[in-house]
């Protein structure tokens, strides 16, 4: 019997396997690629100064390490809340890790949504939670918060502020005038006077929501008023699609396909 440590010769990483000294030296090389990408594709959510990953970021994570979640079981209980289970698993169907999660009736945001959404935020809430068991320290070493956004705030109902603790949406005192006074001159889809104008018109809640969806509206240059128009079709057809119970992130795609289609949608008790 002996209380010496004996430190093991190989580690498994997911699917790679190394020396206890080359883990760290591949996580940290993982981690410094992953942060490029989360970085690059807006992967996480600034809340009071510090990034939290969504899950999109967490199993980029994973797919890097060679493991995929894996839906265990999923549950719905009398009063609507859906209880989710899932696994972290190896190519060759080893269990890395497991977590579960709810999203339950008492949540304001998701009392109100259809069954399948609650379902598919319980998955997604789970799946963020098997990642952070198993691989929070990587995420860490990338420099960002160990806990996913999902499980901070509705990472996938609404946009989010710096400061969760302020009501949604804000609700501004009084709109500026728009910064803009030639509706004909040619900016770019991210142009910064044309975001200003979207948040003041009340488009968007914030310059962050406005510019992530104008890169995917318009990735061309246009006429000022071309740009506010497709930005305002955008919306009418998000909140028609999400009266029409499609789901947040399906009524986002759909709207911004009709959008740059030119599908006009007139607002409603304005249609012919």
């Amino acid at each position: 019997m002996t209380d010496e440590i004996v430190v093991a010769e190989t580690v498994r990483l997911g699917m790679l396997e190394s020396t206890p000294q080359d883990v760290i030296a591949r996580a940290t090389r993982i981690a410094t690629e992953l942060a490029a990408l989360i970085n690059s594709r807006k992967l996480y959510v600034p809340i009071s100064g510090k990034k939290y990953v969504r899950v999109e970021g967490w199993s980029t994570l994973g797919a890097m390490l060679g493991v995929t979640p894996r839906e265990i079981s999923t549950t719905m209980h009398e009063d609507g809340t859906f209880e989710a289970m899932v696994e972290i698993v190896r190519s060759d169907g080893q269990v890395i890790g497991r977590g579960s999660a709810i999203c339950g009736m008492d949540e304001p945001t998701w009392a109100k949504r259809p069954a399948y959404a609650r379902r598919s935020m319980a998955i997604t809430r789970a799946t963020g939670k098997a990642f952070r068991l198993a691989y929070s320290w990587i995420m860490t070493l990338a420099g960002y918060e160990a806990t996913p956004a999902e499980e901070i705030v509705d990472a996938e109902s609404h946009p989010f502020d710096d400061d969760v603790s302020k009501p949604f949406p804000p609700k501004p005192a009084a709109p500026p005038a728009p910064p803009v006074a030639d509706p004909t001159m040619s900016v770019n889809h991210l142009d910064a006077k044309l975001i200003k104008h979207l948040v003041a018109q009340q488009i968007f809640e914030n310059e962050h929501s406005a510019a992530k969806i104008m890169a995917r509206i318009a990735p061309d240059k246009a006429p000022f008023a071309a740009f506010v128009g497709r930005a305002r079709n955008y919306r009418v057809w998000k909140a028609r699609l999400i009266d029409g119970s499609v789901d947040d992130i399906e009524a986002t795609s759909l709207a911004v396909e009709k959008a740059n289609a030119g599908e006009f949608c007139p607002p409603e008790g304005q249609e012919d």
